[in-house]
């Protein structure tokens, strides 16, 4: 996994103090490594759009760089503001770049495709806040639509430190981020914007460079020792791989599912986890539903629980538990098994994560040896979770705006338990009771394949499966998510998918 940041700025602050490094160094090397992807694209005529400060800056050092090379255009947006830009913009005059005025620019942009084939684009970076004004924002648009390689510096215009957008953003197919990467990168709304995503060396080894977080005392640590966040890579997913072979079924524990109204949920989740690798999977109902329950022949049914039952899931199709008496006795046999058994895991998803007697659930449990509990929210079941544990009201925008910190204010009150919240990014975090250690990990590989209904059904068995073979509920969600997302790039159709396809892409990630 590699480490986020959502503000390295004081990480260049402090590499300059403990390397001896300058600016100019860091800078020329942050233009390396934007020059290396302009050389990399084979394009001739590059037109870079610079602001006033120090992305501006690095814009107009590449400029100097490969004018000559290639037909290099500056258009400032702004004239150079800070200390740098200004120097910078004396020396790519001096090498002969060509400046142009916004008008000039807008004029060159009506028919760009003759004229430009690369926009670097050096405007805001990183220092984004607030909305673009008319001008800025009419030249994004004006490069979003051309067919040029787009390429830019730091994070693409337009993108805030939350990773939010509020009205228009450079569309990339590149970005090159400079030093660290930054947890904006890695937000739902930016997931359009970014493109490929590179991380650029400034002068000393990235990792020496993520270590800069301040000197003790300092105050400019970018977070609290405790709180760190995460980009999840395909080696931090375990498969549950079979090592000994004097085994048998009972050797991979048993998932009981609970199938409450709308079944088909429960039986795509039951589907996953025997698919997954749990050796026993039962699907539990009321009696009055076993007349009309057609299961798989690999799947148990019954109406009560089995008693060697090492893992739970519940939620998914069950039915609200406030309104439905069914579900409710689904949720209470559930939870008492649960206390009952202290090693067994539970997964709780969809209908559950609003219903009010959740939350004295969640506390009997949370910091507790007994804890291997995962919850699967989407946003709106996020919102609904966050008002039955008396956490306040939040709009889906106010939710898909701070995901982030929405998730650490969460785990914080129910340390141990693990929270996924779903999206084009899957956020996990958890919080450790023992070493009070907070951590937000962020898997960006699922495929816009997976929005659709029962992907996330799936991604309950998954989990499920691997609470019932033993792994910590922290790793079964690490794990569980990365399989489900990883899985969904090897489904070649792009709105055909089926669960059934997303389960047998789980089957096979181990086969080369």
């Amino acid at each position: 996994m590699q480490r986020l940041f959502d503000d390295t700025r004081p990480l260049d602050r402090e590499a300059v103090n403990r390397y001896c490094l300058t600016e100019e160094i860091m800078m020329e090397n942050a233009a390396m490594a934007l020059e290396q992807q302009v050389c990399a694209a084979g394009v001739q005529n590059v037109l870079i759009i610079c602001g006033g400060g120090n992305n501006g800056a690095d814009g107009m050092v590449l400029a100097r760089r490969i004018v000559g090379s290639c037909n290099v255009t500056i258009c400032s947006v702004v004239p150079p503001k800070s200390q740098m830009c200004l120097l910078q913009y004396e020396r790519a005059k001096r090498c002969d770049v060509s400046f142009v005025t916004l008008t000039q620019c807008q004029k060159l942009l009506v028919d760009a495709d003759a004229h430009v084939d690369c926009i670097v684009d050096c405007l805001f970076g990183s220092g984004f806040h607030g909305t673009m004004d008319k001008v800025a924002s009419s030249l994004v648009q004006a490069c979003n639509k051309l067919s040029a390689v787009k390429i830019a510096c730091d994070v693409p215009s337009g993108i805030d430190a939350l990773g939010n957008i509020a009205d228009i953003a450079f569309v990339a197919d590149i970005t090159v981020t400079m030093g660290a990467l930054k947890t904006s990168l890695y937000s739902d709304q930016a997931a359009k914007y970014v493109g490929h995503v590179v991380c650029a060396p400034l002068g000393i080894n990235r990792e020496k460079f993520e270590q800069c977080t301040g000197a003790a005392g300092s105050g400019s640590a970018i977070v609290p020792d405790n709180e760190h966040t995460y980009l999840l890579e395909e080696s931090d997913m375990h498969l549950p791989y079979r090592q000994e072979a004097n085994v048998n079924k009972g050797s991979f524990g048993t998932a009981t599912l609970f199938a409450g109204n709308k079944k088909g949920a429960a039986l795509i989740a039951g589907t996953a986890a025997f698919a997954f690798g749990t050796g026993i999977v039962s699907l539990c109902g009321t009696a009055e539903q076993a007349t009309d329950f057609v299961v798989p022949h690999e799947l148990l049914y019954g109406s009560s629980i089995p008693s060697k039952t090492t893992a739970l899931a519940l939620g998914m199709g069950l039915g609200n538990p406030d309104d439905d008496i069914n579900a409710k006795k689904l949720f209470d046999d559930a939870v008492s098994y649960l206390l009952q058994h202290e090693h067994v895991g539970c997964l709780l998803d969809a209908d559950v994560c609003g219903y009010s007697g959740l939350p004295q659930v969640l506390q009997s449990v949370a910091g507790t040896k007994r804890c291997r509990v995962v919850l699967t929210p989407h946003p709106k079941e996020f919102q609904r979770l966050l008002q039955a544990c008396g956490m306040g009201k939040y709009s889906l925008d106010d939710i898909l705006h701070n995901r982030i910190a929405l998730v650490r204010t969460w785990t914080q009150r129910y340390p141990d338990i693990v929270l996924l919240l779903k999206g084009a990014r899957t956020i996990i975090g958890w919080y450790d009771s023992q070493s009070k250690e907070q951590n937000i990990y962020i898997d960006a590989y699922g495929k816009n394949c997976l929005a659709k209904a029962g992907s996330g059904d799936v991604l309950s068995g998954l989990i499920c499966a691997l609470l019932a073979q033993g792994y910590s509920a922290l790793d079964a969600a690490l794990s569980g998510s990365l399989a489900h997302s990883i899985a969904s790039q090897k489904i070649a159709t792009q709105w055909g998918m089926t669960p059934d396809m997303l389960i047998d892409a789980v089957r096979y990630l181990d086969c080369k």
